[in-house]
């Protein structure tokens, strides 16, 4: 089995976001700015957090959280995204970080997953681990070449990662062995994407918890 679930990683990412949140959102406070139907601006200020708030904008098919967090675009066909930011939209509680990602539209910098030296390190020992019976002496080459305090800096970046191992793979190409980082994964969820999709659902909420419904 991997040394990454997957799974437990990206629960133990989502409670993160959610906990932070849930503390960063305390004392918040909801300014509608504009509310005609489908088109929406909201602000909220957040005294508790570091990142200060956000504002909600809508239209048809488009939903924005922008200011502290970042700027992220969600974009789904014919849909109010307000709706679709409702938990019985898409069968969970509080967060789903993949729903957000297949309706994230990138720009402004700001991307879903970035590159996680964590992971590439996780990924890179386990790899060790798995061959150096089939190929004596990986592991004590692999420790003081990739996993020494000076070489772990080089692998802060994918590029750097890259360039290392096969700079590794040239020094020891004799042992037969290659790191298969081409079949990696070496992205996981961007914290600040993540308290996107915690600060969504429960603008939401604020939203939904201001607005009487008509009774015929």
């Amino acid at each position: 089995m991997s040394v990454i679930d997957p799974y437990d990683e990206l629960q133990r990412q989502t409670a993160e976001a959610e906990a932070r949140f849930a503390s960063d959102s305390r004392g918040a406070t909801m300014t509608v700015l504009r509310r005609d139907g489908g088109y929406r601006h909201l602000r909220f200020d957040l005294p508790k957090a570091s990142w200060e708030g956000f504002e909600l904008v809508t239209w048809p098919g488009t939903l924005v959280v922008r200011g502290g967090l970042g700027c992220s675009t969600f974009h789904q066909d014919g849909a109010d995204m307000m709706d679709a930011a409702r938990p019985a939209a898409h069968d969970t509680v509080r967060i789903d970080p993949r729903f957000w990602e297949n309706r994230f539209t990138p720009g402004g910098g700001q991307t879903a997953k970035k590159y996680s030296p964590t992971r590439a390190i996780a990924l890179l020992r386990a790899a060790v681990a798995e061959n150096d019976t089939a190929h004596p002496g990986l592991a004590a080459a692999a420790t003081e070449e990739l996993l020494s305090p000076p070489a772990l800096a080089e692998l802060n970046t994918e590029a750097g990662l890259r360039a290392t191992l096969a700079r590794f793979h040239l020094r020891h190409e004799g042992n037969g062995f290659r790191f298969p980082v081409d079949t990696w994964e070496l992205d996981t969820y961007d914290p600040w994407f993540l308290l996107a999709c915690a600060a969504v659902p429960w603008a939401v909420e604020q939203h939904d918890a201001t607005t009487v419904p008509v009774v015929v």
